[in-house]
Parts: structure tokens; sequence; C-alpha cells
């Protein structure tokens, strides 16, 4: 039914495209073919012009696996971006699970969509530019899912959405010259680099660009504000429930999924170059259905392939220099979390575990047994790679109500509280504190997002937002997430259409002027800059939009102080340097 859906979309867009106006464009590698569509959404209609599908690199296939990407050459003749292009290989089973697109696959998967309100297309005046990562642990997703003409015809912005490789072929690192990794982080450079070039043919601005994401997008988001070489190419940046202080955001160790990657694919492992030498023979179908090389503990919170320090794009862990990054200090922030986002990786770490809990009724203790034998030893085996009775006893302490610490709903409460904290909350917070102390004259918004959508077919206890849950309100309800997010083409009920119908418009206005209230009213709260006095930020839900201050103070305490002296005392007890706490301030 799904896939019927999706065709009986997909021909209802080619309509669309066929009964409107084109529009050709020329860039650096040649003339592009645009097509418009009308488009409602929040009470207003216009046209929009799509350029789906532009290719902005090589194939990375044969010597360009495990490479950087190499800028698209001309085109033989005029290219027609009337579809998007295929997603990068991944598990497309991964991917129907979470946000169902077009299931297609290539190597050939480096393309670039834009989408330009009918005016940016014709008026001659530039418009601001918002370029999306998507998100999906840097091993699923697709630029495909995230339709973007509501946004850009409402928001009055031009869109940009891309593809960039996931899985091995993304990230596979051997730690040296054969393949330093980071190739998923080269093609967002250099869809970025894409967009400053060429998307004043397109009716935007080059010098007015935001880049946002979700997750493991706003991690990348993040990442490439770190890279001195991205100055000049981005002003304001938009993050949504992640940062490169998420622990599943960078890998210390890579080379050992590699050597994994090539015994399980009967490849010598004995060199870089032998290793790199047979990977590039095999099919991308091998690699990506031999990818999942890691232990049961190794994969509890983070996928095997995610950024690594390559020597050049990251010379350390993206976080040792963020305090005095001028990249990241010279921007305006919006960022944000939701209020169960720990929900979605608790769920996968538990996985293996579940079995084990089928026939034990969540009575008599069980709850609070798991919760102290399992749940949280498996945090501290990932904080400190080995079981800590302090760090374990410490957690204990933290995340239970001694009013009542039997309850099995109130454990339930706490194990998604620790997840959230330790994956989501706390990373996006690393980001936030030392922005809003040492960015002088630039804008820090903060927001939580915390909706259970009509729609939402999370268990009952989620009675709030899991992970991912706002990227739909953001982009307006597009077609392209229906399936995926299980509501009906063109959204929720009422209230939350009025609630994405403010989004987007603070989300463009943030883009436009730094400062999510103006230019365009949105008839909602004034959204007060976040300062380190009164610690403001905005709420928000389909039945209120308010402000609240001072996030966590507690659960903040702990995790940005005292938590890193105990691991200090404890690195120090076994003669290794835990590299210092993490700097906040």
């Amino acid at each position: 039914m799904a896939a019927c859906l999706l065709q009986v979309a997909i021909f209802i867009i080619f309509v669309c495209f066929a009964n409107g106006d084109s529009k050709t464009v020329n860039i650096t590698a040649g003339s592009v073919i645009g097509h418009s569509s009308s488009v409602t959404f929040g009470g207003k209609t216009g046209e929009v012009f799509q350029y789906l599908g532009i290719p902005f690199a090589e194939p990375p296939t044969g010597q360009r696996r495990f490479s950087k990407p190499v800028p698209k050459a001309s085109f033989s003749s005029p290219f027609n971006a009337s579809t998007f292009g295929k997603g990068c290989p991944q598990f497309a089973f991964y991917l129907q699970q979470w946000l169902p697109g077009n299931p297609a696959q290539s190597e050939d998967c480096l393309t670039i969509n834009v989408f330009v309100p009918k005016a940016a297309a014709t008026s001659g005046r530039k418009y601001p530019v918002m370029i999306w990562i998507y998100g999906g642990a840097y091993v699923i997703g697709q630029a495909g899912i995230y339709a973007a003409e509501n946004v850009a015809m409402l928001g009055e912005v031009v869109v940009v959405t891309f593809n960039y490789r996931l899985s091995a072929l993304g990230f596979l690192s051997t730690e040296d010259d054969n393949a330093p990794g980071n190739f998923g982080l080269w093609d967002q450079r250099l869809a970025i680099k894409w967009v400053h070039d060429n998307i004043a043919a397109f009716g935007g601005d080059p010098h007015m660009v935001t880049i946002f994401g979700n997750s493991a997008g706003a991690a990348s988001a993040i990442t490439q504000a770190l890279f001195t070489e991205n100055q000049g190419y981005f002003k304001r940046i938009i993050i949504e429930s992640g940062s490169p202080f998420c622990p599943w955001a960078f890998e210390e160790h890579p080379k050992k999924y590699a050597e994994r990657l090539a015994k399980a694919l009967n490849c010598p492992y004995g060199s870089s170059v032998a290793i790199i030498d047979c990977l590039r023979k095999k099919s991308f179908n091998e690699i990506i259905s031999s990818s999942i090389v890691g232990t049961q503990d190794e994969k509890v919170f983070r996928a095997e392939w995610v950024p690594v320090k390559d020597g050049h794009f990251l010379s350390g862990k993206p976080t040792d220099s963020y305090v005095n990054a001028s990249g990241l200090l010279n921007i305006d922030l919006l960022l944000g979390s939701n209020s169960y986002d720990g929900a979605f990786v608790a769920i996968l770490a538990l996985q293996p575990y579940l079995q084990q809990l089928m026939n034990q009724s969540f009575t008599n203790g069980v709850p609070r047994k798991f919760f102290e034998e399992t749940f949280i030893p498996m945090f501290v085996r990932d904080i400190v790679g080995k079981n800590d009775d302090a760090l374990k006893s410490l957690l204990i302490h933290q995340y239970t109500d001694w009013n009542d610490p039997d309850n099995a709903n109130k454990t339930l409460q706490s194990l998604l509280r620790l997840s959230a904290d330790y994956n989501f909350y706390m990373p996006v917070l690393r980001v936030l504190l030392p922005h809003a102390k040492h960015a002088n004259h630039k804008h820090t918004f903060v927001y939580e997002f915390d909706q259970r959508s009509s729609y939402s077919q999370d268990p009952t206890y989620l009675n709030g937002a899991n992970h991912g849950d706002e990227v739909p309100y953001v982009f307006g309800f597009p077609y392209s997430m229906a399936a995926g997010m299980h509501y009906q083409n063109g959204g929720g009920t009422v209230v939350e259409k009025d609630l994405s119908k403010k989004m987007v418009l603070m989300w463009t206005n943030f883009a436009k002027t730094g400062n999510p209230n103006s230019p365009t009213a949105t008839n909602a709260v004034t959204w007060p800059e976040f300062n380190l006095n009164t610690e403001q930020y905005l709420y928000l839900t389909s039945n209120e939009i308010s402000l609240k201050s001072h996030l966590l103070p507690g659960r903040r305490d702990f995790w940005l102080n005292l938590e890193p002296l105990l691991l200090e005392k404890i690195m120090s007890s076994q003669g290794q340097n835990s590299g210092g706490p993490p700097i906040v301030g």
C-alpha cells in the first residue's frame, strides 16, 4: 500500500510539473531546467520553482570511492531537473522504518535540490537561502524526503537540500591517507560551496545563507562551521536535537571497523592499501549489507560509521576547539531539543535486551532491576570504556525518584531522561552555553519542542515529542513525509498545522534577520534572545507557545559539572587522560 501511495504521489508531482511553467538557469556546470507548481500552505497560495536532482559531484565510484568528492563537470546538454536523485546507498529497511522515501539507491547519488519562490525566480531581488542537512545517525537519510516547497513559498526563502554519502561508503576510515574518512562531510562541504557559487542564478543571496539540520544533520552543521575553509559561506545555523558533543557523533578508533568490514567481505585486512583496493572492487550492496560490524556494546548508542579525526577536516574531536572557533562565534544560532529526544536511542539500545524481558511482568521490581543492572551499566561502559561502580552509583542516584523508587512508570521515565540527557540535551547545551557567553553581537535563541502529534504511533508513555518529531512541522507537513510520519497528506489537526505555520515563519524569519520574531508576524509570543542571566527559551506545543527559563538546572549541573569531575578522577586513577571536563563557558 505504501509503495502504491508513493507511486501515486510521484505521478501527481509529474502532472503538476507538466502543467506548470519551466525556467532555465545557468550554473557553473551548464543549463538547468526547473519546473513550477502551485503550493498552498498556512493560508497562503503561491508558485514555487523546483530544481530537483542536480548533480553537484562526479559519481563517487571506482577510484573515487573512499575519496573526496570531485565537482561535477559540465553538462553535455541542458539538465531537466524534474525528479529527485536516487538516495545514497544505505540500509533500505532502516530508512523505511523511519521516513520512507524513494527506495532507489545508487552510488551516483550526489545531487542537490533547489526550491525557489516564483518572486525570487523572476523579481531580480536576491532572497535568503536555507540549506538543509538531513539526519539519520550518518547511516540513513536522503534529500528526497524533505520536499521544501511549503517553506520556500510561505517563508519566502530559497531552500536547498542535498544527498551526502552514508555508512561505510561515507565514513570508513583506515586512519591514514589511504582512506582518512569523513567523505560524507566533504560531500556536505562541496554542496555548501556549490550553493555559494551558484545560488545567485536561482535568485538566492550567497551572502545570506543559513544552514539547518536535525540530529546528525545538526551535528554536521556545527562541524561545517568548525571547518575554517567554510568561513564566509554561511552566517546563521539552526540545529535541532544534535551537536558534535553527542556521543554518537565522533569515533576515535575507526580502523577496527574498516578491518572487520574487510574481513566480512573476504578482503585482506593486514594493510590499509589492501583493504581499500579490495573494497573498491566490491558492489555497494555488498559493502552496505556487511557494514554492521560493531559488537553489541559498541552499537548501543552509535553507528560504526561516523565522523573521525582525518587531519584535514577534523584535526581532533570537533569539540576540542569549539570555544575559540571563530566560524562559530561569528554566526547567529538558533537551537533546541525535543522533550523525549532520548526515546529513539533508548528503544534502539534496548532491542537486544527486549527478548529477555518479553516473558517478565513489569512488576515486582523488574523495571528497577533492569534499570540498575543492565541500562545504567551500558551508559557507564560507553562513558569510561569499562564498568565502574562509582559512576554507576552516581547515575543511579541522579536518575532515581526517591519518593517512589520502585514505581515502574517513574523508572521508565528516568530511563528516558537519562537517554535524552546523555545523547541530546547536554550535547546541545554544550554548544549553546559558550555561544551565549562568547559570541558578542551575535544572536542566540533556544527552544524546546514538546508536541505529541495526533498521528503519533509512539507508546502512550511518550507524552511529548520523540526524536525527529519537529521535522514535519519545520517543513510544513510536506507530502514527502506523510507515509513515514503517518499523517494524512496535508498534515495533522488544525492546531498542529497552525503550530507548523508559526514554526516555518520563525525559522525563516531567523534566516532573514537573525531574529525569529521578524520581519513576518508569527502571531506567537515574542521569543527573547537567550542570555546567561534569565536563560529564557521558547516552549512549543500546539496548545501552548510560551516562555520558560533555566533549562533542566539540576540535570545540567550534574552533567556539566559533577560528572566531569568524577570522570577526571576515574581516568586519573587508571593513569589515563580524560581530556579534561567538557568546555561549557
